[in-house]
């Protein structure tokens, strides 16, 4: 297919809920402008925080950065379609989807590591570690 003179720009919507449809996502952002396509990903398996939901990410992709950045800034802490908590997005700009894909799943993961590791919590608190030696 060619798309020459196209430039697709990317964003990701985090923390949806799991029963999130692409026909619930294309009503949100097909109001910043056409949406090119959107994939629905499962972040991988991590523990979850006793305070904390499963949840999936979808990426957005847009035919203009223009487009994505308009998005950004109208729906970002969204909490369109009646979703439980609000949509935190993230902005790639032009890229590739599989490029999107690798950075968030390494993002979940450095996340987990953190939390799980370091005892740290991405909610603001801070446990104490003793060291082994």
């Amino acid at each position: 297919m060619l798309t020459s003179g196209i430039v697709q720009s990317y964003i990701a919507a985090k923390k949806l809920p799991e029963d999130i449809t692409i026909t619930r996502l294309t009503e949100l952002f097909d109001a910043a402008g056409v949406v090119a396509n959107i994939k629905i990903i499962s972040p991988p398996e991590v523990q979850l925080q006793e305070d904390e939901k499963p949840s999936k990410t979808a990426i957005i992709v847009y035919y203009s950065d223009e487009t994505a950045r308009r998005a950004l800034q109208d729906l970002d802490e969204n909490t369109s379609l009646d979703l439980s908590r609000p949509i935190e997005l993230q902005y790639f700009g032009p890229s590739t989807m599989q490029a999107v894909e690798n950075e968030l799943n390494q993002q979940a993961l450095a996340k987990a590591l953190q939390e799980t590791w370091l005892g740290v919590s991405t909610s603001g608190t801070k446990e104490t570690i003793e060291p082994y030696f």
